[in-house]
């Protein structure tokens, strides 16, 4: 088959050589046809093509630009807008080089793109076509050129500029494809409207086999459309007048209808038409397609932000171009360069004095074809241009597309940001800080001269290194991987800072306050790190002076701290270690809000203070290292220096605490304990009363026995009114002192008759009390703290009082019960035994059976706000259970409820229960000892004396604690009596300096308050009496201690 071009004629021709007869015999079969109408179709749309394909491939986009390295790996750089639509991914993955080269055809992988690494590294330019599959999962033609210029030893910087170039492929292919489609439809037909004959082409190009295309009239396979028109040619053509080009559609056999153009002509012979007809529907469709590009490429051209032009250079007899004429331009030509009416004109007529080069370049491109991309200035248009030119047309016309941009502004701001940075260069280098910018991998990429001096390194040094390996971390190989994994979550986001050491170049040792910093793009990704650091070595010489000079601090319980103005910790005393949990060496250098998670709220209002007076005093609220919460006394002083300067805070810092806690969970507490405190000093002046009264009442008896029964009778009362007057007192402490939960021998019987005195003072009206006793001759006793056990029967009773609001009866009887295995069972705390069961009924609304199981939970109630803290029956649980008891709960919703608290029973009574002889026993008498006497109430000191004397002891007197001192280093006693509750100094601290001056001094403590008998034996008594005490526990006392 061939194809050829007869000049003679103007006209190609499709040829078919076939073999005929056997073979050897030379006979040949020859068919052609004229194909000149779609050679010439495919030459103009070649040119069409061509035309669209230059400017659609000189446009400025889809340009990256990546580094190549010697080991075939690559990393990209730049990537414009246009990369990311074109291919169709985001520029993240281009960096793996086996995700991008699984994407290339396979068939371009090794023939196209593998030896591209080759020209890279080689340099200059080279270009590719090649596959790629797109995101959508399409295979797409890619056209690239590629520009690499090494930069470094293996390192090469490669600029593509990249085209989709799979519609043009396309159309090769459909060319390819209509080329191959043969001018041999062949047909004879008659009047009768059928075909007498086709050929068997037509199979292939209409899907019909012969017997189907004979079969029917041809008018049945004729586009509807287009059946009035055959049907007009066939009667011309039976007229006698040849079809030559004639056009119309055939329908196919999957219903589609492809274009035939008919040559045809009548032989009058037989009556036949014989025509021929090629397949012309590619070319119809390259038609409407170039109809499309034209429109297109007009459009595009039209409406291109980028100016366009297309010039014929002028060129003198040297060949030497002189001038170029502006052939065509489009609409954004005028704006891009400011020349109007440019079209047809010479350019020397516009710009008479632009600059020759521009004629040199563009003259290039005339010449050799090569197209060029620069950028350049035009010096009596004041523009710079972005360019590229290259050849359009045929060589000999000398023309040249021109696609251009003007770019002064950027050249403008581009010569601006040189010398802003130049500007900041020299801040950069000039600063006292160190300061350099990192890679995320930790990679130099530039230091200021600052940091570059202390080492006395140049810059090549160290850029393109890891920061951890250059000169400033060699003589503390530790720091290395402390600086490689600050780096690493830097890298991450997160803001670095520490303290670090180093020997720089003059052999000095130095100090620095170093942190990294992230730099962030507009996503909040991490690009860049800066470090930076400031020589600290002077502030780290001071915080040694201060830490030396404040060692006696940490025998202080406070939490002391010095810190500098920044906030950045410079000491750490023990009691603040204690206090908070850090060790000195884990917070010194650090940011103390930062790290006691505090201050900040309150940082606004305390500096401008401190500043301004010197001193700011507050309560701070601050987390311990465990994530404790504390509240401290804050007194923060303001040190300056010589000049008056403000220099260093120091802060002195006491635990409040438990105080604060106490305030804010427990204020009704906080008013019985108010209560309690009075009741004590109330307490400590009744028992200086009921003491002269209680002692000379018993010396009375004893010394004066000649009086008479009657006498002795009042005397006798007076000593048990006294004592019943102390109990009294006692009593009144029980319930209103804080106790330390010590558990003592109790009988319960004492106990519920004072707590039914206090709820018969304390209940509604309409609430009855009933509390029945236990059984003749029946001591109940249990071991607890009767302050505990007093508060738990308290809660149930207030309790059982609220579940009445309409009255009804609260009872509250103790009784002996046996607790059997069983029973024991059925609660985990409780084991076989006699209990006490203390039992408080209410005859009110009861305990909903779904909340029975939460009752005893903290801060459960059922009351409304305001009423209730929930803690109550918590509380009564949790003393229980720490007296080895157990709580049983009996409640039927509007019956009322029993709360039943089992306590094990103790059956043996105490010796303090026997009874007490009706005539006291005459106390031992003593030898003339010297006593020394401290007490600050007179009366008490006048029984005292009096009942000494009688027994034959001296005494020296004291009025407190300083005179007691005074009298002991005059005179040292053998024995000091001591009141524990009295003004300027304690009893507990005397007793602490007297064994300071004499270890082997005894002491007898006295108070009317119990709660002091355990720190009294703590600090050195060695005895403790109760006022009011009776004389013969006085006289026993001394007279065994003496012994």
């Amino acid at each position: 088959h061939l194809e050829d071009y007869a000049a003679p004629i103007d006209r190609w021709f499709a040829t078919s050589f076939k073999p005929m007869g056997e073979k050897g015999s030379g006979r040949l079969s020859v068919t052609f046809s004229d194909v000149t109408d779609r050679k010439r179709l495919e030459l103009s749309l070649k040119a069409s093509e061509a035309k669209l394909s230059g400017i659609l491939d000189s446009a400025i986009a889809a340009i990256a630009s990546f580094r190549a390295y010697a080991d075939g790996s690559w990393e990209h750089e730049y990537w414009s807008a246009g990369c990311e639509p074109l291919f169709g991914y985001p520029r993240s993955v281009y960096n793996d080089k086996q995700f991008w080269l699984a994407q290339v055809h396979p068939d371009d992988r090794d023939r196209v793109i593998m030896p591209l690494f080759a020209d890279f590294f080689a340099g200059g330019q080279t270009t590719a076509e090649y596959r790629f599959r797109h995101q959508d999962g399409t295979m797409h033609w890619y056209h690239s050129d590629f520009a690499s210029r090494k930069i470094a030893q293996g390192c090469w910087v490669v600029t593509s500029v990249n085209y989709d170039i799979t519609e043009r492929k396309q159309l090769e292919r459909d060319r390819d494809r209509f080329l191959a489609v043969g001018s041999d439809l062949r047909v004879i037909t008659d009047r009768n409207g059928y075909f007498h004959w086709v050929s068997p082409t037509f199979e292939q190009a209409l899907g019909w086999t012969v017997a189907e295309m004979t079969a029917l009239p041809w008018g049945d396979f004729v586009h509807p459309d287009d059946l009035t028109a055959s049907a007009d040619e066939i009667t011309e053509l039976f007229k006698g007048h040849d079809t030559f080009a004639f056009e119309n559609r055939y329908r196919h056999k999957d219903g589609s209808y492809r274009w035939l153009l008919w040559k045809a002509r009548l032989y009058p012979d037989d009556g036949r038409v014989y025509g021929g007809a090629i397949d012309i529907t590619d070319r119809k469709l390259s038609e409407a397609a170039l109809r499309d590009s034209e429109e297109k490429y007009r459009l595009l051209f039209n409406s291109m932000d980028e100016g366009f032009c297309v010039i014929e250079m002028l060129f003198d007899a040297g060949d030497r171009p002189i001038d170029y004429r502006f052939l065509d331009i489009n609409p954004t030509f005028a704006q891009q360069t400011g020349l109007t009416d440019a079209k047809g004109k010479r350019v020397r007529e516009m710009v008479p004095n632009l600059e020759t080069h521009w004629f040199d370049k563009l003259g290039r491109v005339a010449l050799t074809g090569e197209p060029v991309r620069f950028e350049d200035h035009a010096e009596e248009m004041e523009r710079w241009f972005d360019v590229f030119g290259f050849r359009f047309g045929a060589p000999e016309l000398h023309q040249v597309a021109v696609l251009f941009r003007n770019v002064t502004e950027r050249r403008l701001a581009d010569a601006a940001l040189k010398e802003s940075e130049r500007k900041l260069r020299a801040i950069f280098d000039s600063t006292f800080e160190f300061i350099g910018l990192l890679k995320t991998d930790g990679t130099v990429l530039d230091i200021n001269r600052t940091a570059l001096s202390v080492i006395a390194a140049e810059p090549e040094a160290v850029i393109g290194q890891p920061f951890w390996l250059t000169p400033w971390w060699d003589h503390f190989p530790e720091q290395r991987d402390r600086l490689r994994q600050a780096i690493g979550r830097a890298a991450q986001g997160d803001t670095i800072r520490m303290e670090t050491q180093h020997i720089w170049a003059d052999g000095s040792t130095a100090w620095v306050d170093f942190s990294i910093k992230p730099v962030l793009d507009e996503q909040g990704q991490v690009i860049m790190l800066v470090p930076e650091g400031r020589d600290i070595t002077g502030r780290k010489a001071a915080e040694r002076k201060i830490r030396e000079q404040a060692a006696l601090l940490d025998i202080a319980s406070d939490a002391i701290t010095v810190r500098d103005l920044d906030h950045h910790l410079l000491y750490w005393n023990q009691g603040a270690e204690r206090l908070y949990g850090f060790a000195a060496e884990e917070v010194v250098g650090q940011v103390a809000y930062d790290l006691l998670r505090s201050e900040t709220a309150q940082h606004g209002e305390m500096m401008p203070v401190l500043l301004a007076r010197g001193e700011w005093r507050g309560e701070l609220d601050r987390l311990t290292k465990t994530d404790q919460a504390v509240t401290v006394a804050a007194r923060w002083t303001l040190v300056r220096d010589e000049a008056g300067q403000p220099r260093f805070i120091l802060t002195v810092e006491t635990d409040i605490t438990a105080k604060k806690a106490l305030e804010a969970q427990f204020y009704q507490a906080q008013r019985v304990e108010s209560l309690g405190r009075l009741a004590s000093g109330i307490a400590h002046d009744l028992n200086n009363v009921f003491t002269p009264i209680v002692t000379i009442a018993q010396l009375l008896r004893l010394t004066q026995r000649h009086l008479s029964d009657k006498a002795q009778d009042h005397l006798r009362l007076l000593e048990e009114s006294a004592k019943r007057g102390a109990s009294m007192v006692q009593q009144i402490l029980s319930i209103t002192r804080s106790s330390s939960g010590t558990r003592t021998e109790v009988n319960l019987g004492p106990l519920l008759q004072d707590l039914g005195h206090i709820l018969q003072q304390s209940l509604p009206r309409h609430i009855d009390l009933h509390l029945p006793g236990p059984a003749p001759g029946q001591e109940l006793r249990v071991s607890v703290d009767p302050t505990h056990l007093h508060q738990v029967l308290m809660n149930l009773c207030v309790n059982a009082r609220d579940a009445m609001p309409e009255g009804g009866r609260l009872t509250l009887v103790a009784e002996l019960v046996t607790v059997d295995a069983a029973q024991a069972q059925a609660h985990l705390d409780a084991q076989p035994g006699q209990y006490v069961r203390l039992t408080v009924a209410d005859t009110g609304t009861g305990i909903d059976p779904g909340l029975r199981d939460r009752i005893f939970e903290p801060f459960f109630t059922t009351k409304a706000p305001g009423q209730g803290t929930g803690l109550g029956l918590a509380t009564v649980l949790g003393i229980v259970k720490a007296s080895d008891g157990f709580v049983q709960v009996v409640s039927e919703v509007g019956q009322g409820t029993q709360m039943q608290v089992y306590l094990p029973a103790l059956t043996q009574p105490s010796a303090s229960d026997a009874p007490e002889a009706d005539w006291p026993e005459a106390p031992p008498q003593g030898q003339g000892e010297l006593l020394l006497i401290v007490e600050d109430d007179a009366s008490v000191q006048d029984s005292v004396r009096s009942l000494l004397l009688s027994y034959n002891y001296r005494t020296v007197m004291a009025n407190d604690g300083f005179e007691a001192l005074d009298c002991f280093a005059q005179q040292p006693t053998l024995l000091v009596v001591v009141d524990m509750m009295m003004p300027g100094m304690d009893g507990l601290t005397l007793i602490q300096r007297l064994k300071a001056m004499q270890p082997s001094v005894k002491i007898i403590a006295t108070s009317g308050l119990p709660t002091y008998q355990e720190e009294a034996l703590a600090a050195g008594a060695s005895a403790f009496l109760l006022k009011p005490y009776n004389l013969s526990d006085l006289l026993d006392a001394i007279a065994l201690l003496l012994q």
